[in-house]
């Protein structure tokens, strides 16, 4: 295509018998257009133009009255009067096209808590277009409500882009445009990520101290929590003798609006490890143990 704004509209030229020429628009219409749109891989057919609407050709005509139906793979499977029999049509007879230009299509190739790869396909043939380069990408995302609009243009051309400072357990929508000669290209298919989510920290000041025989009271200071939303805790315990062989310890779960817990039915004089983890929506904190000593039954028996 020659003499367009920019690299998916302009007069049509083809190459045939070692030369390049124009095609006369005598017959030129929409169907013709979307073969040769289609032929280059530049998406669709908006308009067939004719006459002087590009810069005027200077080239031989090669092709005349053409005839396409609209689904052939390339412009010479087309009727025509034949290769450069194109009787009197002068420039500016010139037959152009509007191409839509190829949209891109995008895939995550992967997603942390705060960025998202991703991956560019579909793009433009470039062999068809004469100094023809991608100069950069057009990247553009919002919430899934619509809301948060962001877009930026990227340093280089690649065809894998990195989107960071995003939220921890948001769903975001991307879509992504070339930007070549100029001239923005149509936005790729759309995808909605959402980030992931990390595990919260551990607890802090996890401390306690025996009630009775058979009951310790714990209590701790709750953890940061940077991502998700603190769903509880999750408390493992066991004795130094009594639950050495079991094969995994007791545990309990405790509401995330707890700050203090009382652990019952343990046996006296026991030396217990308790390890408190926190969890979220995704799982637990790495856990924070410390050791209590149940009391010692201190009762004397009375002989009769």
């Amino acid at each position: 295509l020659n003499g367009g704004r920019t690299p998916f509209k302009g007069r049509v030229v083809v190459y045939q018998g070692g030369s390049w020429g124009n095609i006369c628009d005598r017959n030129w219409d929409l169907n013709d257009a979307k073969v040769v749109c289609n032929q280059l891989g530049f998406g669709n057919a908006i308009r067939a133009t004719r006459g002087d609407v590009y810069s005027p050709g200077t080239r031989t005509f090669m092709m005349s009255n053409v005839g396409c139906v609209g689904h052939e793979t390339a412009l010479s499977f087309c009727t025509h009067n034949g290769w450069r029999n194109v009787g009197s049509c002068t420039h500016p007879n010139d037959a152009g096209v509007v191409c839509s230009g190829p949209s891109p299509t995008i895939s995550a190739i992967s997603v942390t808590t705060t960025s998202v790869v991703i991956s560019i396909e579909n793009l433009p043939q470039l062999k068809y277009i004469v100094g023809f380069n991608i100069n950069w990408y057009k990247v553009q995302y919002n919430l899934a409500d619509g809301t948060g609009v962001t877009m930026f243009n990227t340093v280089q051309p690649r065809d894998i882009i990195t989107v960071d400072n995003l939220v921890p357990g948001k769903t975001y929508v991307f879509k992504v445009a070339y930007i070549a000669a100029n001239s923005t290209g149509p936005f790729s298919n759309s995808i909605t990520i959402t980030t992931n989510i990390s595990v919260p920290g551990h607890v802090n000041t996890f401390s306690g101290y025996p009630i009775d025989m058979e009951t310790i009271h714990i209590s701790w200071t709750p953890p940061t929590v940077t991502h998700g939303n603190l769903v509880g805790y999750y408390l493992e315990y066991q004795g130094n003798s009594v639950d050495s062989d079991s094969p995994s310890p007791p545990s309990v779960r405790i509401s995330s609006s707890s700050t203090s817990y009382e652990l019952g039915g343990l046996y006296s004089d026991t030396l217990y490890n308790l390890t408190l983890h926190a969890e979220n929506e995704v799982g637990r904190s790495e856990g924070v143990s410390i050791w209590l000593k149940t009391y010692k039954n201190e009762c004397n028996e009375v002989d009769n």
